[in-house]
Protein backbone atom coordinates (compact mmCIF):
# COMPACT_ATOMS: atom_id res chain seq x y z
CA UNK A 1 0.00 0.00 0.00
CA UNK A 2 2.76 2.53 0.91
CA UNK A 3 4.59 1.79 -2.58
CA UNK A 4 1.54 2.56 -4.26
CA UNK A 5 0.64 6.37 -2.62
CA UNK A 6 4.66 6.31 -3.11
CA UNK A 7 4.26 5.67 -6.83
CA UNK A 8 0.97 7.86 -7.43
CA UNK A 9 3.01 11.00 -5.58
CA UNK A 10 5.19 10.54 -7.71
CA UNK A 11 3.03 10.41 -11.05
CA UNK A 12 0.68 13.67 -9.20
CA UNK A 13 4.04 15.38 -9.47
CA UNK A 14 5.56 14.67 -13.07
CA UNK A 15 1.94 15.62 -14.12
CA UNK A 16 2.15 19.35 -12.17
CA UNK A 17 5.68 19.53 -13.43
CA UNK A 18 4.38 18.89 -17.37
CA UNK A 19 1.33 20.86 -16.77
CA UNK A 20 1.08 23.98 -19.18
CA UNK A 21 1.48 27.05 -18.12
CA UNK A 22 -1.42 29.76 -17.95
CA UNK A 23 -1.30 33.26 -18.41
CA UNK A 24 -2.41 34.55 -14.81
CA UNK A 25 0.66 32.23 -13.77
CA UNK A 26 3.26 34.46 -15.11
CA UNK A 27 2.42 37.45 -13.69
CA UNK A 28 5.01 38.54 -11.06
CA UNK A 29 9.01 38.92 -10.42
CA UNK A 30 11.90 37.14 -12.06
CA UNK A 31 15.45 36.67 -10.82
CA UNK A 32 17.95 35.48 -13.52
CA UNK A 33 21.03 33.28 -12.30
CA UNK A 34 23.41 35.22 -15.02
CA UNK A 35 27.25 35.38 -12.81
CA UNK A 36 27.80 38.85 -13.91
CA UNK A 37 25.36 40.46 -11.81
CA UNK A 38 21.31 40.70 -10.79
CA UNK A 39 18.92 41.08 -13.02
CA UNK A 40 15.33 41.36 -12.39
CA UNK A 41 12.40 40.89 -14.57
CA UNK A 42 9.02 41.88 -13.35
CA UNK A 43 5.52 41.10 -15.91
CA UNK A 44 2.36 43.35 -14.75
CA UNK A 45 -0.62 42.07 -15.89
CA UNK A 46 -1.18 44.70 -18.00
CA UNK A 47 0.70 43.55 -20.44
CA UNK A 48 3.77 45.78 -19.50
CA UNK A 49 7.15 44.51 -18.08
CA UNK A 50 10.01 46.16 -16.38
CA UNK A 51 13.64 44.36 -17.09
CA UNK A 52 16.36 45.67 -14.13
CA UNK A 53 20.21 44.31 -14.59
CA UNK A 54 22.52 45.65 -12.04
CA UNK A 55 26.35 44.33 -12.81
CA UNK A 56 28.25 43.32 -10.26
CA UNK A 57 30.77 46.86 -10.93
CA UNK A 58 28.83 49.38 -13.19
CA UNK A 59 25.96 50.99 -14.06
CA UNK A 60 22.72 49.91 -13.90
CA UNK A 61 20.52 49.18 -17.60
CA UNK A 62 16.59 49.15 -17.26
CA UNK A 63 14.08 48.53 -19.80
CA UNK A 64 10.82 48.55 -20.16
CA UNK A 65 8.17 47.42 -22.82
CA UNK A 66 5.23 45.48 -23.55
CA UNK A 67 4.62 41.75 -23.49
CA UNK A 68 2.13 39.25 -25.01
CA UNK A 69 1.25 35.41 -23.89
CA UNK A 70 1.32 32.77 -26.69
CA UNK A 71 -0.16 29.71 -26.15
CA UNK A 72 0.53 26.81 -28.09
CA UNK A 73 -0.33 23.30 -28.89
CA UNK A 74 3.48 21.85 -27.98
CA UNK A 75 5.11 25.10 -26.02
CA UNK A 76 3.79 28.37 -24.40
CA UNK A 77 5.69 31.65 -25.17
CA UNK A 78 5.88 35.20 -24.08
CA UNK A 79 7.20 37.63 -26.37
CA UNK A 80 8.86 40.81 -25.55
CA UNK A 81 9.20 43.69 -27.25
CA UNK A 82 11.72 46.14 -27.30
CA UNK A 83 13.98 43.65 -24.90
CA UNK A 84 17.57 44.62 -24.27
CA UNK A 85 19.60 41.71 -23.39
CA UNK A 86 22.63 42.16 -21.07
CA UNK A 87 23.97 38.60 -21.40
CA UNK A 88 27.48 39.11 -22.32
CA UNK A 89 30.42 39.63 -20.83
CA UNK A 90 30.91 41.62 -18.44
CA UNK A 91 33.65 43.46 -18.97
CA UNK A 92 32.75 44.29 -22.17
CA UNK A 93 29.31 45.28 -21.41
CA UNK A 94 30.42 49.27 -21.04
CA UNK A 95 32.48 48.71 -24.24
CA UNK A 96 29.08 47.41 -26.05
CA UNK A 97 26.63 50.05 -24.42
CA UNK A 98 28.97 53.02 -25.25
CA UNK A 99 29.14 51.35 -29.13
CA UNK A 100 25.32 50.90 -29.43
CA UNK A 101 25.92 46.88 -29.44
CA UNK A 102 23.63 46.44 -27.15
CA UNK A 103 20.22 46.37 -29.11
CA UNK A 104 16.86 46.34 -28.54
CA UNK A 105 14.64 44.01 -30.18
CA UNK A 106 11.62 41.67 -29.85
CA UNK A 107 12.44 38.32 -27.77
CA UNK A 108 9.78 34.93 -28.23
CA UNK A 109 10.78 33.15 -25.26
CA UNK A 110 10.09 30.26 -24.37
CA UNK A 111 8.24 29.51 -20.64
CA UNK A 112 8.43 26.29 -18.87
CA UNK A 113 7.64 24.65 -15.32
CA UNK A 114 11.27 24.05 -13.20
CA UNK A 115 9.99 22.33 -10.35
CA UNK A 116 7.45 23.92 -8.24
CA UNK A 117 8.24 27.48 -9.90
CA UNK A 118 8.23 28.79 -13.87
CA UNK A 119 10.96 29.33 -15.70
CA UNK A 120 12.60 31.68 -18.69
CA UNK A 121 14.98 30.17 -20.15
CA UNK A 122 17.83 33.17 -21.47
CA UNK A 123 20.23 30.30 -23.45
CA UNK A 124 18.55 27.44 -25.27
CA UNK A 125 22.63 26.86 -25.20
CA UNK A 126 23.28 23.51 -23.42
CA UNK A 127 26.76 24.90 -21.61
CA UNK A 128 24.92 27.31 -20.50
CA UNK A 129 21.89 27.28 -18.00
CA UNK A 130 20.80 30.66 -17.60
CA UNK A 131 17.08 31.20 -16.66
CA UNK A 132 14.85 33.98 -15.26
CA UNK A 133 12.94 32.02 -12.02
CA UNK A 134 9.87 33.51 -10.85
CA UNK A 135 10.73 34.50 -7.24
CA UNK A 136 6.99 35.02 -5.97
Amino acid sequence: MTDLRFLIAIVAMVAAACSPVDEREVYGSYRSNVPQGSELLTLKADGTYLHEFFPSNGQKLENKGAWKFYKGKDETRIVFDNFQFVLIRYEHLQTAINDGDVKNGEWPAIIERCGPSICIPVTLDSDFDYKFRKQN
